[in-house]
């Protein structure tokens, strides 16, 4: 409450209004206006996930300059808490409050206040909204997305900025999915500032050429550009996040796809400071499919193996393709003594079976090698062939080389005991038979019957499977 007096000695008390979700929603799409322009960002879609008014909707600002762009960034990472090295998410982080108050044109003037000043006694009273206040799933998404998109304009200095909120808002919303709880018109704003950023990036790290929508920004709109490959990587990155943020995650691994595949993009990136090597997109689409496969959704699950990038990924590092499939299995035997019925990795009816079937379908180059250290007296095949993986799944999804209380892996496979329906024991089988094909095919030739190194390794995994529960 405000006290204003006059000269000729009235008073009255002025209540000022705490910002609601109306004002902030207003707010953002007018300094958004004032740091794009109407047609420089997607203001439709904005308008609907937030539920702006059709007078700010159809609000038209001042030509777009630098200090708008600026005042933009300042003000969406303080809604989102990341202006202080926080982990952002818009979830009890800094307590910053920004002095909001309506300038003459009618737009937005902002300015962040720490409490250390005492502020200007002759400014008008201004309404504030917190930082530390909750975000709703649309307003997170849209405001991390338009973050993005206003530190690709500011330049490189801004793009490790970008990135940081992409992957916060990544981290707050989870694995998204499409029937999620996000609605439509924030998934588009996310979407389609993804498309641009990639569209502008894709012109900036192959040869630094106009981007198509740069040729189509108002006259005498002077906006700063990323030069170095390396901001243009760390927006790539940006646009990946935000992509898995909105649900899209077959297009976010098309995206990474093309561009690993691509000469052209894998030159100039790999060649620059901060750019990607094979090992950094084969580490990043691991996660990203890890995190589908753990996520228990029928969809997303069948999006991993369904989607050429699972199997080109076993082809290439056969080692990360595998952690996809057995990263959420039980790693020692007080894992899988805590372990709930449901979460067991050969509960669902037809998942075990396909991965198998994928894995066995695999072609990993490199050919024969020799077998691993002998570990608990069974030498560790090599991951040489579809074979070899999908033996390695098996006994991982078993328990059988990961220390699986016995008493609990003899409930597993005896029949009639479980409600699996045998799908237990028929994943036993298909790792018997496969190891013993194992045997059958590293059987030496010419050297009176013996075994190569793998084929040993085979014989051993058979022997310890047959006398295992």
């Amino acid at each position: 409450t405000v006290v204003a007096a006059s000269y000729g000695g009235e008073a009255r008390l002025v209540s000022v209004r705490p910002d609601g979700p109306q004002d902030f929603a207003d707010r953002l799409l007018k300094l958004s206006i004032d740091c794009f322009g109407s047609n420089g960002f997607p203001r439709l879609e904005l308008a609907e996930a937030t539920g702006a008014t059709f007078s700010a909707t159809s609000y038209v600002g001042p030509e777009p300059t630098g200090h708008g762009r600026a005042l933009l960034r300042q003000y969406l990472e303080s809604v989102l808490g990341l202006d202080d090295g926080g982990g952002g998410g818009g979830r009890g982080h800094a307590e910053l409050q920004l002095v909001v108050s309506d300038d003459d044109g009618g737009g937005t003037e902002v300015a962040v206040d720490d409490g250390a000043g005492d502020g200007d006694a002759g400014s008008p009273p201004p309404s504030s909204h917190s930082a530390s206040s909750d975000l709703g799933p649309d307003e997170l998404l849209t405001c991390t997305a338009l973050l993005c998109l206003v530190c690709f304009q500011l330049g490189p200095a801004a793009s490790l900025a970008a990135c940081r909120a992409a992957r916060s808002c990544a981290s707050a919303m989870g694995t998204v999915r499409p029937a999620g709880n996000v609605s439509r018109a924030a998934m588009a704003v996310c979407s389609l500032v993804a498309d641009r950023l990639l569209k502008e990036v894709d012109a900036l790290v192959r040869g630094g050429r106009r981007g198509p929508t740069q040729q189509q920004q108002p006259r005498g709109q002077a906006q700063a550009r990323p030069r170095s490959a390396a901001a243009g990587m760390e927006y790539f990155e940006s646009s990946l996040w935000l992509l898995r943020c909105c649900g899209c995650h077959e297009r976010a691994l098309s995206v990474l796809q093309e561009r690993m595949s691509s000469p052209s993009f894998r030159n100039a990136s790999s060649g620059s400071s901060g750019g990607w090597s094979q090992i950094k997109f084969d580490s990043y689409l691991t996660t990203h499919l890890s995190e589908l496969w753990s996520s228990r959704d029928d969809r997303c699950m069948g999006l991993v193996l369904t989607s050429p990038a699972t199997a080109e990924l076993l082809a290439r590092n056969p080692t990360l393709g595998l952690g996809v499939f057995v990263s959420t299995h039980p790693r020692n035997g007080d894992e899988w003594s805590s372990l709930r019925p449901g979460d067991d990795p050969l509960s669902h009816p037809t998942w075990p079976a396909r991965v198998v079937d994928l894995l066995k379908s695999v072609m990993p180059p490199g050919g024969d090698g020799p077998a691993s250290p002998v570990r608990g007296g069974v030498a560790s095949l090599p991951l040489t062939s579809g074979r070899a993986l999908a033996v390695a799944y098996l006994e991982s999804a078993t328990g059988i080389s990961t220390g699986r209380p016995a008493d609990a892996a003899a409930d597993l496979v005896r029949d009639g005991e479980t409600p699996d329906g045998g799908r237990a024991a028929d994943m036993h089988d298909e790792l018997s038979y496969l190891l013993l094909e194992g045997v059958v095919a590293e059987r030496g030739d010419g050297d009176g019957g013996t075994d190569t190194p793998a084929g040993a390794a085979y014989r051993d995994k058979l022997r310890r499977l047959l006398a295992w529960p």
